[in-house]
């Protein structure tokens, strides 16, 4: 536990406390469910993070699912050896291009490598694969640099400029191939003087498809769609759109291209781009400059990073340096979220706290029962029984803890696997307050059973009950005997496991309180001869 505390600390003062130092990337796949983003930035202490920004809509389909994620919610996945230049996401996968390690007779080697997020194996939690390293992809080779990594719903491509001159590359399973771009020189301005022209371009996505945008013109932006199927590019029939005087993005979006600017007094304009038209979401918005935003077309967001905290004038605060998280609806523009990342942890510090503490009382509770003196000689059978045998015992283990399981899961909303697999721990609800309510039901009510009707529903189930342990008639336990071994049995089950070693397959509760659980011998009649006898 303490060793949990240190990481979950140190992954705060990872994240909130890093002073960024204007290196930021951010960026997120084009889904319609489940949108992961991801960011890398680098903070005071020269370390490259990289972070995942969790799905805002959960996902509720996954074997435990996994709860929406708070607005501002991100996790630190890992550092990195070097800051990327750029990154891209498809589904749950992020990918990042490296700065060139070497160079051969190809061009320079650009080393790509890529991971996932996924469910972790226990709580409702994202975790990341494959774990403390990153998968390797096929490398970009080119003397130039990568002006832009964008991907489509299924496709990764990359931008590469090299002095005036673009080319655009995608990923196949073992190569890069080249894509060429569109013919933008027999659709330009016949005032375009095309001789001296140098045509600029970004690239974007919409859905599936991608979008080349020539930017030449500074009074006309002119997307083109390239068709996968056969792999040609056609001038969209969209409205034209100027260049923005300040700085501006361009975002992928699933049904529209996403224009954000910023006008000289550094207020922003959102603006959707689309056959449909041009329609402005909101403007005079007060959004940095400098941020780097992405969307979450899962939740119809903007979501953007940007280092330091700002001033009312958009100044950064040295003061109070650090990542902040910006959240806008896209439907009408207002914030949804701006401030520190919230760096959720399974549990809370009160709730950590409280684990500890039960987990010493525990600790105490198989120390005193382990050092406790068996008491053998006063253990017996009654007539007409015998000691269950371990397999029975442990049949009806599993069908008591299963319906007391089943019962706590109902009132807490959670499903059975997760409590017996302790993976509502990791939940950032109270649903861990269901491993608590399993012990405390388990001790409450198998108790009273086995002091009033001797059995529980899972000794019922396979024909054993809960006796005293002395020969002659057989007689019920006492209540306290009751309440003593299922407290054991319940809140202590590392202790009642030592019946795997016991020669008599006994745990310490039934030493402690001389009871045992017994089966009726078969052969034998209520007055005490065998079936043969009588006959």
């Amino acid at each position: 536990m303490p060793s949990c505390c240190l990481f979950f600390g140190a992954l705060l003062l990872a994240i909130v406390c890093s002073d960024v130092r204007g290196q930021m990337l951010v960026g997120s796949g084009v889904d319609d469910t489940q949108t992961h983003a991801w960011a890398a930035y680098k903070n005071a202490r020269g370390e490259t993070l990289l972070v995942h920004l969790p799905p805002r809509d959960g996902d509720v389909n996954a074997q435990i699912p996994i709860n929406p994620a708070e607005p501002g919610e991100l996790h630190a996945v890992r550092n990195l050896n070097r800051f990327p230049d750029a990154i891209a996401a498809i589904e749950n996968r992020v990918y990042l291009v490296f700065p060139p390690s070497y160079t051969t007779e190809r061009g320079k080697i650009r080393r790509v490598f890529s991971g996932q997020a996924v469910p972790a194996p226990v709580g409702a939690i994202w975790g990341f694969m494959p774990t403390g390293r990153l998968d390797s992809e096929p490398a970009i080779y080119t003397q130039g640099q990568v002006d832009a990594l964008v991907a489509t719903t299924d496709t990764l491509w990359a931008l590469l400029k090299e002095d005036d001159q673009y080319t655009l590359v995608t990923m196949k399973d073992a190569a890069w191939e080249t894509v060429d771009l569109p013919d933008a020189a027999g659709l330009s301005s016949p005032d375009l003087d095309r001789s001296a022209t140098v045509w600029r371009w970004m690239i974007s996505a919409v859905g599936g498809q991608l979008i080349a945008i020539d930017r030449t013109d500074p009074d006309a932006i002119r997307p083109f769609g390239f068709d996968a199927a056969d792999g040609a590019w056609s001038l969209m029939d969209w409205p034209r759109i100027a260049v923005p005087d300040g700085r501006f993005q361009i975002l992928a979006g699933m049904r529209s291209l996403i224009v954000v600017d910023w006008d000289q007094q550094s207020q922003a304009r959102i603006r959707t781009w689309s056959h449909a038209g041009i329609f402005t979401i909101a403007d005079g918005l007060d959004l940095p400059v400098d941020i780097e935003l992405t969307a979450l077309g899962s939740v119809n967001r903007l979501i953007g990073l940007v280092a330091g905290n700002r001033s009312a004038d958009g100044a950064s605060d040295e003061n109070h340096a650090g990542v902040q998280i910006y959240e806008l609806d896209l439907s009408d523009g207002s914030v949804v979220y701006a401030g520190e990342p919230v760096v959720s942890t399974p549990v809370s510090q009160a709730e950590m706290r409280f684990l500890m503490g039960m987990m010493i009382l525990i600790m105490a509770g198989v120390l005193v029962v382990v050092i406790m003196p068996d008491r053998t000689s006063a253990m017996g059978v009654p007539d007409g029984f015998e000691l269950a045998d371990p397999g029975r015992r442990l049949m009806a283990t599993m069908v008591d803890v299963f319906l007391v399981s089943l019962a706590v899961g109902l009132i807490f909303d959670v499903r059975v696997i997760e409590i017996i697999t302790l993976g509502v721990i990791a939940r950032s609800d109270d649903a861990w307050l269901a491993i608590p309510s399993v012990m405390i039901s388990g001790v409450v009510v198998m108790s009273l059973m086995e002091w009033l009707v001797g059995a529980s529903p899972g000794k019922f189930f396979v024909g054993v009950r809960v006796v005293r342990a002395q020969g002659g008639p057989m007689q019920r336990i006492p209540l306290w005997a009751a309440i003593v071994r299922n407290v054991i049995k319940w809140v202590l089950p590392p202790v009642a496991a030592l019946a795997l070693v016991d020669p008599e397959m006994l745990h310490r509760g039934d030493r402690a309180t001389r009871t045992i659980v017994a089966a009726p011998i078969e052969s034998t009649n209520v007055h005490g001869g065998t079936d043969s006898e009588d006959s």
